[in-house]
């Protein structure tokens, strides 16, 4: 194995997730690259557990949706296959300490409450539209925006009965994987703005849970490196 001490490198990149690995496939068309990675395994936050023979399983980043169009030029140029999400059944909301069983992505809610979490998804589709994917400090009311907690956002704008609100809590825990407490409403409106709108980001037909790479996502990382490496 060549010792790195031994040759001096244009770049060094920190960190061999998708991230790292895309910068460096980019810059190591015009320069020589390092990437370096402090765990033993490339992928960062996609890690696939099992191979081919043994139902590969995605524990970090697992899913794909037709509006994620770099990933998905990405997934082409690797030559991965991909196939759907099973989407067969109901769905299984508790709230209230009621029991419901429903289809599709909004859940019943009474008539109230149908038109309160329509309401509440308008109006944040509507500021998200507003921030700048490029330049998202930029966008008015950005100072606004980063200034208060998601929940505080939700709070203003979004759910005015209790059982709306409960049910928007639990669909942007789904979402974000954290408190709405925990990050601003400059990163959440980027955030659905990037994945088209929220009812997009929380869909599996048509939506970012769409697909699945066979084999798992893992292999991006993998498949990157062997680009890279050549």
């Amino acid at each position: 194995m060549e010792k790195l001490n031994e040759k001096e490198f244009h770049v060094i990149i920190v960190g061999g997730g998708l991230s790292g690995l895309i910068a460096a496939q980019q810059l190591s068309k015009e320069f020589d690259v390092l990437v370096i990675e402090a765990r033993d395994r490339l992928g960062g936050r996609l890690l696939t557990i099992g191979d081919s023979n043994n139902c590969p399983r995605d524990m970090g980043g697992a899913y794909i949706g037709d509006t994620q169009h770099r990933i998905k030029a990405l997934i082409k140029e690797l030559h991965i296959q991909t196939k759907k999400v099973r989407n067969i059944g109901q769905n299984v909301q508790y709230i209230n300490n009621k029991l419901d069983h429903y289809l599709g992505v909004i859940p019943p809610l009474g008539v109230l409450g149908l038109l309160d979490i329509h309401t509440g998804l308008k109006n944040i589709n509507k500021h998200a539209d507003s921030i700048d994917l490029e330049r998202p400090w930029k966008s008015p009311n950005a100072v606004h925006y980063d200034g208060i907690s998601f929940e505080s956002y939700l709070q203003k704008h979004v759910s005015f009965l209790s059982v709306t609100k409960q049910a928007i809590d639990i669909g942007v825990r789904t979402l974000f994987m954290s408190e709405p407490s925990e990050f601003s409403s400059l990163f959440a409106l980027f955030y659905i703005k990037s994945g088209d709108n929220i009812t997009t980001l929380l869909s599996s037909e048509n939506g970012a849970q769409n697909e699945k790479l066979i084999g798992g996502t893992q292999q991006l990382c993998e498949k990157l490196a062997i680009l890279i490496q050549k």
